[in-house]
């Protein structure tokens, strides 16, 4: 009986190290891709909404982004979004990176951002969505809301 007591000892506190071991690397991890994916974002998103340029967001987004926009509704949108004028500030983003594990899809590495920025007729806030696949990041879905419509339904 007290070997039994000492071997299952022995599996847990085994498995209890394990875990944490596992646990102190994914965090490690979890840190990284945080710092990767908001520094995508500081970097995307003025280069996007400083001349509200489609081909900035073309070249930053994922296949996937790219085959589902209507391109010309969004040379419309960012037309209109141009009378904010010129962007005055970008005031960061916040957000975190996540990592999902499915039997179906395998590994999937995603990301969600908040932007915020000023211009010279006003502010616009900006969600992000992002996947790093290949071992880049790319913007998966985008959504802009000028403060002005922040209530309104009709953001782009």
């Amino acid at each position: 009986m007290i070997k039994y007591i000492r071997t299952a000892g022995t599996v847990f506190l085994t498995t209890g190290v394990l875990l944490a071991v596992v646990a102190a690397i994914l965090a490690s991890i979890g840190h990284a891709l945080d710092k990767e994916s908001k520094s995508f974002v500081d970097t995307a998103v003025p280069a996007i909404v400083s001349g509200w340029d489609v081909t900035e967001l073309q070249r930053r987004a994922s296949p996937e982004f790219n085959a589902t926009v209507d391109y010309a509704a969004l040379i419309r949108s960012f037309t209109l979004l141009r009378k904010l004028g010129t962007m005055r500030e970008y005031k960061g983003s916040t957000g975190e990176a996540r990592i999902t594990i499915s039997m179906t899809d395998g590994v999937s590495i995603t990301a969600i951002y908040a932007a915020f920025t000023d211009f010279d007729e006003g502010a616009a806030d900006m969600q992000l969505a992002l996947t790093k696949q290949q071992g880049r990041w790319q913007i998966q879905g985008l959504k802009i809301t000028p403060r002005d419509l922040a209530d309104d339904t009709n953001t782009i």
